[in-house]
């Protein structure tokens, strides 16, 4: 069985935008578990445990589908979920865009054909940089956090990757499969 989610991977400049948040936000109080900068993606669709065999079968039938051409996304501002008085996620946003929105629904459509659970919430781009543990986040920590300044970096979206997800006690450890082009 296999881990498996597409996704698209991010520039080197975004990443350097994920890792400065991280550098910035560590002086602040909050027991935070840091997501590495370097293994961060823009998740489309997460599939679930898979036969191995399958993640070749979703990625062909991803790639069979007429999917929008390249496009640009761009960071916007930070958040958290599931609501600022109970923060669990922090995340930087992408900018939502029709070309964006549309890649994502048109891949839960196409896997909601082939057995894949749909998604039920509304597409909400975000790369997320942390995760909250124990009791919650100090005003303090979560005021600078949602009110830091994200520049405006953007980066073409040229490709989906369909990875594995293997979990180890040290985090998630992400290996491309598959690469599909737009």
């Amino acid at each position: 069985m296999e881990r498996i989610f597409f996704a698209i991977p991010l520039s080197d400049e975004i990443k350097d935008v994920l890792d400065d948040v991280n550098r910035e936000m560590q002086e602040y109080p909050g027991k935070l578990k840091w997501v590495d900068p370097s293994s961060t993606h823009l998740t489309l669709k997460f599939v679930g445990e898979v036969e191995k065999s399958k993640s070749a079968f979703y990625s062909d039938a991803i790639r069979e589908l007429d999917l929008p051409d390249p496009f640009t996304i761009q960071l916007n501002k930070t958040g958290v979920f599931p609501h600022p008085r109970k923060p669990r996620v922090l995340w930087v946003g992408i900018e939502q865009s029709d070309d964006l929105t549309s890649l994502a629904n048109i891949i839960d459509d196409r896997l909601a054909r082939e057995d894949v659970e749909p998604e039920t919430r509304d597409f909400h781009p975000h790369l997320t940089v942390a995760r909250v543990k124990g009791r919650g986040l100090p005003g303090e920590t979560l005021d600078t956090f949602l009110n830091l300044d994200i520049p405006d970096i953007s980066m073409e979206v040229d490709s989906v990757l369909c990875y594995k997800s293997d979990l180890r006690p040290g985090g998630a450890v992400y290996t491309a499969l598959e690469t599909i082009s737009l």
